[in-house]
């Protein structure tokens, strides 16, 4: 008696020992795992098992009757041999599963709560009453339960409260993923046990089916993982925001930096006691993800990538193009060719590639061509490139395939054509569906009266979709389309200079009209530019800038792009933007032009923001001499430069400048806009801050209570703009004295900015930073010490080590020392911060002497006279009499 066994992946232990326990008893017995050699065809061997078999026992739970779960092949195609051969199916069930009609009929060998030797009997004798040997290999019992019950990734597992629910945001499976049994076997074999840690990458040429595969394993090893994370990982610096999205699925809350939140997720990860796999998918190197590479104990890391150079890091499993008889084999059975020759020639054509291999077949199938025949018309069509010295082999194969495809789709649906075609101008992640139909008046027609519905007779945008993803060309992942790079290149390349000018302009309009309905500065509309920022950089990567330059909109877009990379605390993604375009504008604009000063008023605020004072004075300086000779002395865009200037003097140190500058913009801006106006507000703001540094610490107060009062009826009390004013107050009543009004508002100001901006938001930052201090002058050092040692750690991930803001947190925390009686480690720590402040700020900078005020205090506790007397000769008007604290509040935003 011959027996095939069908299961599905989840449960691959019960086949097992099903297995054994039939050839104990001295059955034949045929399992993938045990009877398939590596590099056969799947769907061969599947039609060649169960035409051999004398029964086919199906092992039954959830797992098994879904549709996507690993054996679904072989179970639909012994259903459908069962309609012919009565009593061939024998169920035995080991989960609690819902029968279909077919099965429902059958009777079944039920093992759920039974004991080892209670199923072994009652499994054999059902089939044969066999006696049950002694065994010699003895496979893992599954368990007297079964076996847990089927829990599609995402979902709750009932009946045990110490499993969360699964995080699982893997791409949706392939249907028709063939074979790679070899590569899958070495995977499972290599993440063996789960409870180790293990790197593995998948590299390959593109199209090869690197991502296919690595879906595939996720999915059929669902049931082994708690966390499953899919990062697309071709650009290095969208990694880590992909990676931080993970914290909120982990129960954390977001610390309003993508780099803090990816290194707080990675160390949950490493504390984390439950199993997980993260994939980073077509990662273009070691050095762009190594960084970002999960520890941990019980974790799996998962790589593909085109480059081979993974063996510092764990296996590496190159993946080549399928064997051609697995390649025929696929073909046949998605396109029902039967002529075996016919199949084999058309995967010669493309060399076996997966990707060419699905679309060729999804063009068979969408027009109902006969395989034969589009033989012999790709042929010509190979031909041809052939003869223009295309070596067909990469980029030639697939052009060929999708030249007749997109020729068709052109003649037949061309709003589908044209979305395949913009779509190739984005980049390769999700991009939002959203996009086509709130900037809809951007596209070309006829797919702008489809997305608008305009025309009653032809197709909507739902059916131009669907036409597109009927030919495999994009996939479709909840609201987002998602196309192959490998087919936007192919799209790409097929067009001329003029088309492939007019689809990347056409793009540039559409994320224009989408973003500019979104102010950048407001919190409510970062989720939409967040979502688009992966894709509007990529409008400009297909064109000459040159171009561009000519677009008003989408110039106001990248400035917007800018402003929302500054509000979001991204100074060096904000510079790098500014800088990239601004050479470009002077030259064909003029230096004169208004975006071009606007522009440049963003370089220098972001160059203030980098620490990069000087640079950023001079910007300023000649900035706003400029824009008074070329606009007037009470334009708008001149008291902006005027207002960054005046931030910059504060930056010197030089407050009474900056006062009488903010006074000035103050006046022209309550006079023209009125005194309730942001601009106002913010210049008020300013103001504010100036008065303080100069020591009008009354005024300062003042001012700041009324830009509290103006900005919390205008804006409410929770918006950004309200808590930075609250936070220069909390800084004003410090310094009055009044610490323990400035210790109520500030504590409730502190954790207002966590939860609007995160943890690690630079405003954020400067309100741990001011509360820190507040908390010192109520001599509750260890709480100070806390939250310093905190906020220094989020700066140098935020700043970098050498910003003035990370330093300046540090002089709180030798102030933290001094308090606590730790005078060693308040001396070490002031010696670094005065070598650093006199490099970064200057000999005479109020911050550099309040670090040598305070180490002359701390040198006289540990009784070092002779560091107190060289000290002495350095800052002679230091008298070391009392301890002060920075003033940085008032100098940074």
């Amino acid at each position: 008696m011959r027996y095939f066994i069908s299961y599905a992946g989840a449960d691959r232990v019960w086949a097992f020992w099903i297995g054994q326990q039939l050839r104990a008893s001295e059955f034949e017995v045929e399992l993938d795992e045990w009877s398939w050699n590596v590099g056969t065809s799947f769907i061969r061997n599947i039609e060649h098992a169960l035409a051999q078999a004398d029964r086919i026992i199906a092992v039954c739970s959830a797992a098994y009757f879904d549709v996507g779960s690993y054996g679904s092949e072989e179970r639909e195609a012994a259903l459908r041999l069962a309609h012919t051969r009565p009593g061939l199916i024998i169920p035995v069930v080991v989960g609690d599963c819902e029968f279909p009609p077919l099965i429902a009929v059958l009777a079944r060998i039920n093992l759920i709560g039974l004991d080892e030797t209670a199923a072994r009997t009652k499994l054999l004798e059902k089939l044969a009453g066999a006696t049950p040997p002694a065994i010699g290999y003895k496979p893992e019992w599954p368990g007297v339960n079964g076996r847990e019950k089927f829990v599609r990734p995402g979902e709750r597992r009932r009946g045990d409260r110490r499993r969360l629910k699964t995080v699982w945001n893997v791409p949706h499976r392939n249907s028709r993923f063939t074979n790679r049994s070899n590569i899958l076997g070495r995977l499972d074999n290599y993440f063996e046990p789960v409870e180790t840690h293990a790197v593995a990458a998948i590299y390959g040429m593109g199209g090869v089916g690197k991502t296919q595969l690595a879906i595939e394993y996720a999915w059929r090893n669902a049931h082994r993982y708690d966390i499953v994370w899919w990062i697309y990982a071709e650009q290095e610096a969208h990694i880590a925001p992909q990676l931080g999205a993970l914290i909120e699925q982990l129960g954390l809350r977001s610390s309003g930096s993508a780099t803090q939140d990816a290194k707080m997720a990675l160390n949950s990860l490493r504390q984390s006691n439950r199993s997980w796999l993260v994939v980073f998918d077509n990662a273009p190197s070691v050095g762009a993800v190594r960084e970002w590479l999960p520890p941990g104990a019980r974790g799996h890391v998962l790589v593909t990538s085109r480059s081979p150079e993974w063996r510092s890091l764990g296996e590496s499993l190159e993946l080549r193009e399928l064997a051609l008889a697995d390649a025929a084999a696929y073909l046949q059975s998605r396109t029902g060719c039967t002529a075996l020759d016919t199949a084999t020639a058309i995967a010669s054509e493309v060399d076996c590639l997966p990707l060419a291999l699905e679309q060729l077949a999804a063009h068979i199938e969408h027009i109902g061509v006969d395989p034969g025949l589009f033989l012999t018309k790709f042929r010509t069509q190979r031909a041809r490139y052939l003869r223009r010295g295309s070596d067909f082999h990469y980029g030639g194969s697939m052009d060929t395939a999708w030249l007749l495809t997109l020729e068709n789709l052109e003649h037949n649906a061309p709003a589908s054509a044209q979305l395949v075609t913009l779509l190739a101008f984005l980049g390769p992640e999700p991009v939002p569906l959203d996009l086509f139909v709130e900037g809809a008046r951007a596209l070309p027609e006829p797919l702008r009266a489809s997305v608008l519905s305009e025309d009653s007779d032809g197709p909507d945008f739902d059916d131009v979709v669907a036409e597109v993803l009927s030919l495999s060309l994009l996939r479709r992942d909840g609201n987002a389309l998602i196309m192959h790079r490998l087919i936007q290149d192919v799209v790409r390349t097929r067009l001329s200079p003029s088309n492939a000018e007019l689809a990347a302009r056409t793009i540039r309009g559409l994320v224009a009209a989408y973003l500019l309905q979104y102010r950048p500065d407001r919190p409510d509309s970062w989720p939409r530019w967040e979502q688009l920022d992966l894709h509007w950089s990529s409008a400009l990567a297909f064109t000459d800038q040159h171009v561009t330059v000519a677009e008003h909109e989408f110039r106001q877009t990248m400035l917007n792009g800018c402003r929302y990379r500054w509000a979001r605390g991204n100074y060096a993604g904000t510079k790098s933007l500014v800088d990239s375009f601004l050479g470009l504008w002077r030259a064909h604009l003029g230096p004169s032009a208004i975006e071009v000063l606007e522009a440049e008023c963003i370089s220098a605020a972001a160059s203030y923001d980098l620490g990069e004072y000087g640079v950023a004075m001079s910007a300023a300086e000649n900035l706003t001499v400029r824009c008074g000779e070329v606009l007037g002395l009470e334009h708008p865009l001149t008291l902006t430069a005027a207002s960054c200037l005046a931030r910059c003097l504060r930056g010197a140190a030089r407050y009474e400048e900056a006062t009488e500058l903010n006074q000035s913009i103050l006046e022209v801006r309550t006079r023209v806009l009125g005194e309730d106006h942001p601009e106002t507000i913010a210049t008020a703001c300013s103001l504010g801050r100036s008065l303080a540094g100069a020591g009008r610490l009354a005024e300062a107060e003042q001012v700041d209570r009324r830009s509290v009062d103006i900005r919390s009826a205008a804006l409410g009390q929770q918006h950004p703009d309200t808590l930075v004013v609250t936070n220069s107050l909390v800084g004003d009543l410090l310094f009055l004295g009044r610490v323990e009004e400035a210790h109520e508002i500030g504590d409730v100001n502190l954790h207002a900015l966590r939860d609007v901006l995160g943890d690690s938001h630079p405003d954020t930052l400067n309100a741990a930073y001011n509360f820190a201090g507040v908390l010192a002058a109520r001599r509750e050092f260890d709480a100070a010490l806390a939250l310093d040692t905190d906020t220094l750690d989020r700066c140098v991930a935020v700043f970098g080590d050498g910003h003035p803001n990370t330093w300046h947190v540090r002089t709180n925390l030798a102030t933290d020392w001094a308090g606590l009686g730790n005078y060693s480690s308040a001396v070490a720590a002031d010696r670094e911060l005065l070598v650093a402040y006199q490099g970064l700020l200057g000999h005479g900078d109020p911050a550099t002497l309040t670090v040598a005020n305070n180490l002359m205090l701390d040198l006289q506790a540990v009784g070092d006279s002779d560091g107190v007397a060289a000290l002495k000769e350095g800052f002679p008007d230091v008298d070391g009499e009392r301890r002060m604290r920075d003033w940085w509040f008032s100098r940074v935003r």
